[in-house]
């Protein structure tokens, strides 16, 4: 064998050797994705891609996580420990009980009957209705006490109901919520600005349950109305914010208790205010709120 051939023998030899071990390199730093990895890039959502519903999770993982997370936030709270019996006030047969547009069938300057026609009994439904589902949405357990339209059911009734479902459900907390709008004068004559308009609640009188209650809802008031500049009537003569009166629906419940004034559906602002989604929502934000913070406060 010729010097020439050994010489190209041990070159390639070489090169051979060189490459092998860089081909083991490569697979050393970069390891085969298994098959479950592949899947799930075959299954990278398409944010243009219909055929998954408008979610931008795959269904099988980001979104199975959000769903756990979610239910463990929930049960780490004491909202399931609290039952809030919820009282939609007045019914459709009540006198009176509505806005003067809803009374006389006229307008006010250029708004039409229609844009300011409020009966009560309807919105204080549909304010319950919806503070409901946002509550249960949160875990808090909800009694509606009043669920009928028809027909009124008395006030002795309702603290009644409230009663009842207390003594059938001990091992939790209750409060009691009367929903209601205000009014002033003979129901006929319109008021405009500040003038016969402010939110408030009511507890029965002398120190009861019911204050802790008010105090959750002042401060969930003053925190949604600050920004829409709405008045909030308080009387610190007793050293709380909450007004007392000893109305039959909140004094004969045995649970915490408050009445919730929600404006005036005598003025034209707040019923303009209370007609619309952002008023409207703004009232439901107050009524959550304050159960959260009485759950977070008081129910442990």
């Amino acid at each position: 064998m010729d010097v020439k051939n050994i010489i190209q023998k041990i070159i390639s030899f070489f090169i051979s050797l060189f490459f092998n071990v860089s081909d083991g390199q490569e697979q050393d730093e970069n390891p085969a994705q298994p098959d479950s990895q592949d899947k799930e890039d075959e299954n990278e959502t398409d944010l243009n891609d219909s055929s998954n519903n408008g979610s931008i999770f795959p269904e099988n993982t980001e979104n199975t996580e959000t769903e756990t997370e979610n239910t463990i936030n929930t049960e780490m709270n004491n909202y399931g420990k609290l039952m809030v019996h919820l009282d939609n006030g007045h019914g459709k047969a009540t006198p009176g009980k509505r806005s003067p547009s809803a009374t006389t069938e006229k307008g006010y300057g250029t708004y039409t009957k229609d844009q300011l026609s409020l009966y009560e009994y309807e919105y204080n439904r549909l304010i319950v209705k919806l503070v409901d589902e946002k509550l249960r949405q949160l875990g808090f357990k909800t009694f509606i006490v009043t669920p009928e339209v028809e027909g009124d059911i008395g006030l002795t009734a309702r603290a009644l109901r409230s009663n009842n479902m207390v003594g059938r459900n001990p091992g939790l907390k209750h409060i009691f919520i009367s929903a209601h709008v205000n009014a002033i004068g003979d129901g006929k004559t319109w008021y405009t600005g500040s003038n016969g308009s402010y939110w408030c609640a009511y507890t029965s009188k002398g120190q009861t349950g019911g204050d802790k209650l008010a105090d959750c809802f002042y401060d969930a008031a003053e925190e949604v109305l600050k920004p829409f500049k709405k008045k909030i009537k308080t009387d610190l003569s007793d050293g709380d914010r909450d007004v007392e009166e000893n109305f039959t629906v909140i004094t004969k419940t045995t649970s915490p208790a408050v009445l919730v004034e929600s404006l005036f559906m005598t003025n034209v602002d707040d019923v303009l205010f209370l007609k619309s989604d952002v008023g409207t929502n703004a009232i439901v934000d107050i009524y959550v709120k304050a159960c959260i913070k009485y759950a977070e406060r008081y129910v442990k």
